[in-house]
């Protein structure tokens, strides 16, 4: 009879419709339609601590929409993790714990604003204890001397300098954490400065 019935959900408040038939690929508006006052239904977010895998946690959170940005904080405030929420509403959120007790913080950006979700408190949580970086003299012969460093990273530079801050000597760590320099002594007596470089940036771990 040249009638189509089309069910849908408004997807704002107030704004227009555009109905059109399309033939040979071609759409053409037929009419359009103004509409206000719809009741658009916002869905609340809940977030939940769903699994705690030693220093790992998974957070969960449903009932969220689609592209609002999940974000997951520790106790000082810190990002641990952020998710896009999918066409489900739902997102997974796994981070690694910074503190073995604590609240976490959840919360949603939509439209450019950020909304708190819920705080969940844990504890128990096995943070692994990271071991400090030694440095010793494992050997003097002359003038020569050697330096053993170990418990860095793997593949980490290590450099010895001299009192004066000249370098005497760079290894990269094995994958056991350890290097071992070998220079050779500027002065009879004095002090050697060992340090790690990452991204750039020297840190001393002993003299």
């Amino acid at each position: 009879s040249g009638t189509a019935v089309l069910s849908f959900t408004f997807p704002t408040a107030n704004g227009e419709l555009s109905v059109r038939t399309v033939a040979n690929g071609t759409e053409t508006e037929i009419g359009t339609l103004p509409y206000s006052g719809i009741v658009i239904p916002t869905p609340t977010p809940t977030a939940d601590l769903t699994d705690i895998n030693g220093a790992q946690g998974t957070v969960t959170v449903s009932n969220a929409q689609s592209g609002d940005v999940i974000k997951v904080y520790g106790p000082n405030n810190e990002l641990l993790g952020t998710q896009s929420v999918g066409a489900n509403g739902e997102a997974t959120v796994v981070f690694t714990f910074t503190t073995a007790d604590g609240d976490l913080t959840v919360t949603y950006t939509r439209g450019g604003t950020e909304t708190n979700i819920v705080t969940l408190p844990y504890s128990g949580v096995d943070i692994p204890t990271t071991p400090q970086p030694t440095a010793i003299i494992s050997d003097i012969d002359g003038a020569d001397g050697t330096v053993t460093v170990t418990n860095v990273a793997a593949g980490q530079t290590v450099r010895v300098y001299s009192d004066a801050n000249v370098q005497l000597a760079e290894e990269v760590a094995n994958a056991s954490g350890t290097a071992v320099l070998s220079f050779t002594f500027p002065t009879a007596n004095g002090e050697l400065s060992v340090r790690t470089v990452a991204n750039g940036t020297e840190t001393e771990i002993g003299t």
